[in-house]
Parts: structure tokens; sequence; C-alpha cells
């Protein structure tokens, strides 16, 4: 993953989060290991977290919507990018979910300031695309 060299990790405990300088955006990452016994597909493992994921973003009270939502198989793993913005409060969260075998990745992109949508999508565009569940 490719991100400003100057964000400063502000990661606490098991939650890992970075920060630009100025505060105004952000990203959350974590890794599940799903488990030997785990029999969903990495589809179904995708679907699982995306509903999670989007049921506590649009269930909220700040009026968020859903832009976009694309699930790509990619060979033996599924990727899911989403986007979501609360206008009222130019809020913007962006997310990207890959799945390969017993491993979920999971990222969400914040623009705490997202006055302007296309500014905002064109700075985190290169960030989510180069996300990305390698083998070690």
């Amino acid at each position: 993953m490719a991100f400003p060299s100057d964000w400063e990790d502000q990661s606490e405990g098991d939650t890992t989060y970075f920060e630009s300088p100025d505060g105004t955006k952000g990203f959350y990452l974590a890794l599940w290991y799903m488990g030997e016994e785990e029999s969903r597909s990495p589809a179904q493992l995708v679907d699982v977290f995306l509903a999670t994921e989007l049921d506590g973003l649009l269930g909220g009270s700040d009026e968020r919507e859903l832009l976009r939502r694309h699930i790509e198989p990619a060979g033996d793993s599924v990727v899911c990018t989403w986007d979501t913005l609360a206008r009222p409060n130019a809020y913007r969260v962006a997310g990207k979910i890959h799945a390969r075998g017993n491993y979920v990745l999971r990222a969400t992109f914040h623009d705490y300031d997202c006055e302007d949508y296309d500014a905002s999508l064109e700075y985190f565009e290169p960030i989510i695309a180069s996300l990305a569940l390698v083998e070690a």
C-alpha cells in the first residue's frame, strides 16, 4: 500500500490508523485470518464484511448515501470497493475489502472535510488502488 510519507501513525492497541498532518484525512486498516475451518468462499466473505460495513455507515443519522459499490473477482480473490458521502457534514468514507482464501483485508479511507468530492476522489484513488492482499 502506498500513501503519503508525512501521514502519522495514530494506531492504538489493535487499531491501525494513519492520519494526514492536518487531520482532515485518515485511514483504518485491518487484516483477519478466518481460520482453517472457514468454509465460506472469498465472495461470501466479501458479502458479509460489506454488509456489516455499509449497515454501520448507512444506518447512522448523518444522511450518508452510498455513491458506488463494485465487487470483482480477481483470480483466487474477490475485491470490493465502495464509497459513501454524508453531504450535510462533508464527510466521505470509502473502502476496500480484499478476500483470498481464509484472509480478509479491509481498509476504510476517511475524508473528514470533503467539500470537493472530485478532489477527494482524485486524492484517495491511487492510495485505494495500491492496497492489495499479497502473499509474503
